[in-house]
């Protein structure tokens, strides 16, 4: 049973990583609010395979290793084969109000994504039906798996991504599978563990090997190779680990989220001379800066103003909500910023000071810093955008978060002004 309950650990781990990293895919690809959608497929999988084990009672009653790992290795192929399809299909919301064709793409999203929660359904409920008398082990090893799933996500999204993400539950899969290739049926399901091996290695001619070879018995015990699904199979476990290895290693075109054409980020990257200088992911976003001389923001500015802001580059999160870096070189590049008609407020008091939420980029803390207050609070949730502030854009933007009077707090605004009214 110790192949089995690991198996099943492993495959738990896939779909809960699974499940977490599809909702920061779709908050980058498409925005938050899609995100949500990834709970219902979820249900909706795990609901048509308590149907398909109701209604076929030979999953259960002839649960084989080689049935369970045929499933393992269908929800490996579903997990990228789903989020690769979902990632070309052309599925526009803001046009399903008028173009019939997008229901269809939403249709082809549901049942793409379906895929793998179906096969890690079935997985878990026909283990469970075929050992009723081991549920609470294979319960153990299921939900144990799930909160290492949604922990693997923190830990692994800042260094692979959402694709790579995607493809370690895809060889998580796969390694469930290959786990019950060595699996040895014992009734109805697979009995091996890793106890068999230490035996055939202590007692080969008691444990015996395979017809026509001597020295099978001494690594495998009789009857081993038998129970093996058919060769082709484990070649194609080993191929396709080996294929996503090399994903990983040099991810391919086809893996890299494809955003709605109407996100700030596809927008500016249209541009001919614009270009990314900086990407990454954290557990809850991914910050892109993007370099191109179209960048201009400075909001109400006024029209007495006549001289040109100085060069810009944008952030955006999830390929949105796009905030401009501002290149400081002395006084004089502020200047501009006293012309906007948020400059208003500092004009009311002398020296005041101030609390800014949010201001990613930093152009709001360039105005206020412009009229020397006595004191800036920076409320900033994001700390990959603070990192980026004080460190690889710091020089060019002025080092304006690491000032003296300045002090930066990385703390959701809401939060930070409840507790400290």
């Amino acid at each position: 049973m110790t192949l089995l309950y690991l198996a099943i650990f492993l495959v738990s781990v896939a779909t809960l990583s699974f499940q977490i990293v599809l909702t920061r895919v779709f908050s980058l690809a498409q925005g938050h609010h899609f995100a949500f959608m990834v709970v219902s497929i979820a249900l909706l999988g795990f609901g048509v395979s308590g149907t398909i084990l109701s209604l076929f009672e030979s999953l259960v009653r002839d649960l084989t290793p080689k049935r369970l790992s045929y499933l393992a290795f269908l929800f490996s192929l579903g997990c990228l084969g789903g989020y690769v399809l979902v990632n070309y299909t052309p599925f526009d919301s803001y046009q399903i109000a008028w173009d019939r064709r997008q229901v269809v793409f939403l249709v082809i999203y549901y049942l793409s994504l379906l895929v793998p929660f179906l096969f890690s359904g079935l997985i878990s409920g026909a283990t469970i039906s075929a050992y009723p008398d081991k549920v609470s082990r294979i319960y153990f090893y299921s939900l144990s798996g799930s909160s290492v799933g949604s922990l693997s996500v923190i830990l692994l999204i800042p260094w692979l991504g959402g694709a790579g993400v995607i493809v370690i539950s895809a060889l998580l899969g796969l390694a469930a599978s290959f786990l019950l290739t060595l699996a040895r049926t014992r009734g109805p399901a697979p009995d091996r563990s890793w106890k068999d091996f230490w035996d055939s290695f202590r007692n080969p001619e008691k444990m015996g090997g395979h017809e026509g070879s001597e020295k099978a018995g001494k690594f495998f015990p009789k009857g081993f190779w038998s129970t093996l699904p058919p060769f082709p199979l484990r070649v194609l476990i080993v191929g396709s680990a080996l294929l996503l290895l090399f994903f990983l290693l040099r991810p391919p075109d086809f893996l890299q989220i494809r955003m709605s054409p109407y996100k700030s980020l596809s927008v500016i990257s249209r541009y001919p001379d614009s270009r990314m200088v900086y990407s990454r992911w954290n557990p809850f976003s991914k910050v892109d800066v993007i370099d191109s001389d179209a960048i201009k923001s400075a909001p109400g500015l006024s029209l007495a103003y006549h001289d040109l802001p100085p060069k810009q580059m944008g952030i955006t999160i999830d390929g949105d909500d796009l905030s401009p870096i501002t290149r400081f070189e002395d006084e004089r590049s502020a200047e501009f910023t006293r012309h906007m008609v948020t400059s208003v407020v500092y004009r009311l008091k002398e020296r005041p000071r101030v609390l800014i939420i949010e201001p990613r980029g930093g152009l709001n803390l360039l105005q206020a810093l412009s009229y020397r207050p006595d004191s800036i609070w920076v409320v900033e949730s994001n700390p990959t955008i603070i990192e980026l502030m004080e460190r690889e854009y710091a020089e060019f933007s002025g080092d304006i978060y690491d000032r003296e009077n300045v002090r930066v707090v990385n703390e959701i605004g809401r939060s930070y002004i409840r507790e400290n009214n």
